[in-house]
């Protein structure tokens, strides 16, 4: 019975830690709404989360989701003459802009492993951004087509998937999980 109490505990320990992290996250939020803003922009900012060993956490987030400017707030700086066209999101939604180095990466490249391709278009999405804005996109040279084509994004972007349906499920599985717990340890209790 003993053991069942703890997993309870356990639960319950868990689950007020992670309360308590939101809430302080919200407080200091709530104080400065500039900082708020600058927090924002910083923990989706894709350059945040190279060269890291990512938890399920930070993995959620850069594949869930994304900095978005508010409109007329952000100019996207001009780059031999281009900038970056925040509708190229709608077609390839997994591109994630940096505003720290202005440039495009791939978030399920990011959230698992390096990717590689013929031409090293597909690096430069996962480890120092793409800006070539002038063949981002196009039937000759389009960068963002050929990174979506390439077989390590395609890895990828399956890894991604899954990782999202099983975090989805989250709270469903743990529920699940709990109770298979508790009926193993009921059916020791009961021997």
């Amino acid at each position: 019975m003993n053991l069942f109490y703890n997993l309870t505990f356990f639960f319950a320990v868990i689950s007020k830690t992670h309360e308590e992290a939101s809430c302080s996250d919200s407080q200091d939020s709530e104080t400065n709404p500039n900082t708020k803003t600058q927090t924002q922009t910083q923990s989706l900012d894709p350059v945040g989360f190279i060269g890291k060993s990512l938890n399920d956490t930070l993995k959620s987030t850069i594949l869930g989701s994304k900095w978005t400017p508010e409109k007329g707030k952000y100019s996207f700086p001009l780059t031999h003459g281009r900038r970056y066209n925040v509708a190229w999101e709608d077609k390839f939604n997994w591109l994630r802009y940096s505003p720290s180095t202005d440039s495009a990466f791939c978030a399920p490249c990011i959230a698992f492993g390096e990717c590689k391709s013929s031409g090293g278009y597909s690096d430069k999405f996962s480890s120092s951004g793409m800006k070539d804005w002038k063949n981002a996109v196009g039937a000759k040279r389009g960068t963002f087509l050929i990174h979506q084509e390439s077989s390590g994004h395609k890895d990828a972007l399956l890894k991604s998937s899954n990782f999202l349906q099983i975090i989805g499920g989250g709270e469903k599985t743990s529920s699940v999980v709990f109770l298979r717990l508790t009926k193993i340890i009921l059916r020791k209790i009961n021997r």
